[in-house]
């Protein structure tokens, strides 16, 4: 029986939060053979996020959620969460309700102990801000280049065998880590299998992908993967 833990990092994120987990637990339990759990990670949410966790823990079978009590970011979340994961497989999901819980129930059939996989946006002009558009498809043409990389997009949901990640620390502190994760697999020669899906808007809230603090971050972990990988 395959078994997959599936991480959600949310940060204020008490618009959206519940419409995801309900979605992905109605998906997750029309599986078959499947052992599954999700860990919510609160990172130093400012509303309601973190209550709103806590009552899904109650409301639903096989949550587990944990508080940052500061904001961490991304990769941070990701690195806390993914110590208490012993499944075979481990993915994530961001809590803003932009990419459809649906898309579980294609991709989880795909894992595999060979593979990593991994989705990409075929809406993100229509979808997204287009500076945001533009200044992503030039990081993924530079990340493709420097990592010798082949991929549509760095940074969508991935499911991994998880004894793939727990051979080495991961370093990531905030969005990188997608990218680590990538880098890991290929170091590992797993597979990389591609899945295409439909963004969703956003419902409640706003972005925070892009700020100056982040991009530096961005960059100086970038050279620290340089040289790890």
């Amino acid at each position: 029986m395959k078994s997959i833990t599936i991480i959600i990092p949310a940060y204020n994120e008490e618009g959206n939060l519940y419409e995801l987990v309900s979605g992905l637990y109605k998906v997750l339990d029309n599986l078959d053979q499947l052992e599954w759990n999700i860990i919510i990670v609160n990172d130093g949410s400012t509303d309601n996020t973190l209550d709103l966790a806590k009552s899904l823990a109650l409301e639903f079978s096989n949550i587990l959620v944990l508080n940052n009590e500061k904001n961490l970011n991304l990769g941070l979340s990701y690195q806390r969460a993914l110590q208490h994961v012993s499944s075979e497989f481990v993915s994530w999901i961001p809590a803003d309700g932009e990419i459809p819980p649906s898309l579980f129930s294609e991709l989880i059939p795909l894992s595999n102990s060979k593979s990593i996989v991994i989705t990409y946006p075929t809406n993100s002009y229509t979808e997204r801000p287009l500076n945001r558009y533009i200044l992503s498809k030039v990081y993924r043409t530079i990340i493709n280049l420097v990592f010798r990389l082949r991929v549509h997009y760095q940074n969508g949901v991935s499911i991994i065998p998880t004894k793939t990640l727990k051979k080495k620390t991961l370093i990531s502190e905030g969005f990188t880590i997608n990218l680590e994760i990538l880098l890991k697999a290929k170091e590992d020669k797993l597979n990389i299998i591609q899945v295409p899906f439909q963004l969703k808007k956003r419902v409640f809230g706003a972005s925070n992908a892009i700020s100056l603090k982040k991009i530096l971050r961005l960059l100086k972990t970038l050279l620290k993967l340089l040289h790890s990988y």
